[in-house]
């Protein structure tokens, strides 16, 4: 028995190991900080990635971020002190952060879960940037995976939000969502590692508690038993279907779309193309101004497609960022007021299984392409072709707009400018402030498109790999 239980471990430690390296969540010589409240999902993650490490020889950096909420009093002291103590015994770093959730819940209008959430990004993302770590991992696993997709069944989601959780977000990723719950308190178990119960799990005033503690155990005692890993292989094909029909509207934007300047343009003939294609045209559309669909609604969505039938020149205005406008022949989408539209930014995709990867943001299309260096290759001069080393790139990239806390290192002695102020000391016009694209990682400004690249970026002699970003359209032409 004791033979089986030991094996029984061994395998669940396998299917994690496996699942890291087949998604390619972490690689060899990386640095994660593991987001650890204490209860044993994150322990169980913790103690996961030590073994990883172990696998690796030690090519694994690990620190610990823990976030006290402030609400549980004593019990939230326990918890951190819990999670430092166990740091300093496996000699980790750990990073401890107070937040008060409830004030921020208040402030900003949240939910005290989705302001602990943002909470625990935002602090975890700061401490990345910090300490230059590559990636953040948290502890979500299959029992989770089950109750978001319920929840975003209930919040009226569409394809995108039946597909749960991904394994990997960019910096973020979820090693646990190959295990369940039961697994996981199981592996602790049989290892005898002990770990936190947070007293507020059981408090069904939360929506999520309701769904785990209520829902879906009567949904397996009274409907079936199996029900959790059913509603998880329908995230699963949900995920299948979003993908085949992303892939689709990019082939129908090609034929029915075109991008003049900062607008995007269908013609009326792309309305009378199947209903579920038409709508990921249209959320295609809003996602090249840097729109998310979390911001538009159905109504919103019936209000486009009602304008082939009104006079031209009708407008609608979508929660005061985009203005859809009927003209002769097309529906035209564009930002309402440029000097105060926030641009959303769009995340680049690039893995060793997929180097290329093609983005269309305000009326430009960049094309990344990761490549290895060759031997004294050389880098002509152009406006908008440029060359970066890629392993300097600290977090994932992003194609956006300016944002507060913006900066650019001027010189070889790594001198910052923050954006605002070149753009100032440049006598750059604000409305073209709001206009400039840039290529950042994080906070730091790698490109500004057309205008000057950020020097900690260039390729050096030790350069291997190099990132190639083209920049086409219409006002985008090399000299």
């Amino acid at each position: 028995m004791e033979r089986e239980n030991e094996d029984r471990t061994d395998n669940i430690e396998r299917k994690v190991l496996q699942y890291i390296q087949s998604h390619k969540l972490l690689i060899s010589g990386e640095r994660v900080l593991a987001g650890v409240s204490g209860g044993a999902d994150s322990i169980c993650l913790l103690f996961m990635l030590i073994r990883l490490r172990e696998q690796w020889e030690g090519k694994l950096g690990i620190e610990v971020f823990h976030l006290h909420h402030m609400i549980r009093g004593h019990e939230a002291d326990q918890d951190m002190q819990y999670v430092e103590m166990l740091c300093r015994k496996l000699e980790l770093p750990f990073h401890g952060v107070h937040c008060p959730v409830e004030q921020l819940a208040s402030q900003q209008g949240l939910s005290v879960e989705e302001a602990g959430r943002m909470a625990r990004y935002q602090e975890a993302e700061r401490i990345c940037r910090e300490q230059k770590l590559d990636k953040i991992a948290v502890a979500h696993h299959q029992d989770d995976q089950a109750e978001t997709i319920l929840m975003n069944l209930f919040r009226g989601s569409g394809i995108r939000g039946m597909a749960g959780m991904q394994p990997i977000a960019g910096n973020k990723i979820r090693p646990l969502l190959v295990l369940s719950r039961k697994e996981i308190e199981y592996y602790l178990s049989e290892r005898g590692i002990a770990f936190r119960t947070d007293s507020t799990n059981q408090d069904s005033t939360y929506t999520r508690n309701r769904i785990r503690n209520e829902l879906l155990p009567y949904l397996e005692k009274n409907i079936n038993a199996q029900a959790a890993g059913h509603i998880i292989q329908f995230g699963s094909y949900a995920r299948q279907i979003d993908c085949y029909f992303q892939k689709k509207a990019n082939i129908l934007f090609e034929k029915f779309g075109r991008i003049d300047g900062n607008r995007v343009i269908l013609c009326l003939e792309s309305f009378y193309e199947e209903e579920i294609e038409l709508f990921y045209l249209i959320r295609s559309c809003l996602e090249r101004l840097g729109l998310g669909m979390k911001d538009i609604g159905n109504i919103h969505m019936e209000q486009i497609k009602a304008l082939i039938q009104g006079r031209t020149g009708r407008q609608i205005d979508l929660n005061g960022q985009i203005t859809v406008e009927k003209s002769y022949q097309d529906i035209i989408f564009r930002p309402k007021t440029l000097e105060k539209v926030c641009i959303a930014s769009q995340e680049i995709q690039i893995t060793d299984e997929h180097p290329s990867c093609l983005v269309t943001f305000l009326g430009a299309e960049l094309a990344f392409t990761v490549k290895n260096r060759k031997k004294n290759q050389t880098f002509p001069k152009k406006k908008y072709t440029k060359w970066f080393d890629y392993d300097k790139i600290k977090f994932t990239l992003q194609v956006r707009t300016r944002k507060s806390g913006d900066f650019i290192v001027i010189n070889t002695a790594g001198g910052r400018k923050k954006l605002k102020d070149y753009f100032i000391d440049c006598k750059v016009p604000r409305q073209e402030r709001d206009q400039t694209i840039l290529l950042a990682d994080g906070s730091e400004i790698i490109w500004m498109i057309g205008k000057r690249i950020n020097e900690a970026y260039k390729v050096e002699d030790g350069t291997s790999r190099i990132l190639e970003v083209v920049c086409r359209g219409e006002a985008f032409t090399e000299e």
